[in-house]
Order: C-alpha cells, then structure tokens, then sequence
C-alpha cells in the first residue's frame, strides 16, 4: 500500500512539472521570437543610422538595444527553467522505475 501511495504522488508531481514544462517551452519559444524580432529592428535601426537617415534617432536605436538585452535575458531565463523542470521530470522518472514492481515491467 505504501508503495501504491507514492507511486500516486510522485505520478501526480510528474504531471503538474510537465504541464509547467510545457508552458515553459512556450514561453521560452515566444521569447525567442520576441528577441529575434528585436535584433532584426535593431539592425534596421543601425543600418539607419549609419546613413544618418533621419528617420533614425540615436535614442531610439539604445533603447531598442536596451530591449534586447532585457529580451535576451529574459529568453536564456526561460531557457533555463525549463532545462531545470526536464531535469526534475528525469529524476522522478527514475524514481517511479525503482518504485514499480519487477513484474509490471
């Protein structure tokens, strides 16, 4: 019975990590683009005011930069917390192996 009951909660743990694992990718893909969308703006914004068009301004061009360095930190982030949660869903994976018995494997 002890084992039926740990098997349940380890089961339900790795349930609600790949729920927030999916999510985490979500947000870390959104986040990517966001950051990819940026650095092609600033390169606009660059190539501008290297021809001194007006239309380019010199404060908006470091506040783009601003925004990707906000934007790629924000994306290694989310990176990494989901590197953390595919860490955590290998573990209990493990975990839940040894717990089974040998016959339902």
């Amino acid at each position: 019975m002890k084992t039926f009951v740990k098997i349940c909660i380890i089961t339900i743990h790795y349930m609600c990590l790949v729920i927030r694992g999916y999510f985490a990718a979500r947000r870390s893909n959104i986040l990517e683009e966001k950051d990819s969308l940026l650095q092609s703006e600033l390169n606009m914004y660059r190539r501008g005011t290297e021809i001194n068009d007006p239309k380019f301004d010199l404060k908006t061009l470091e506040r783009i930069e601003a925004a990707v360095r906000r934007s790629s930190q924000k994306a290694k982030s989310a990176q990494e917390k989901y590197k953390i949660i595919e860490g955590k869903l290998d573990r209990l994976d493990d975990r839940l192996i040894k717990l089974q018995p040998k016959e339902a494997l």
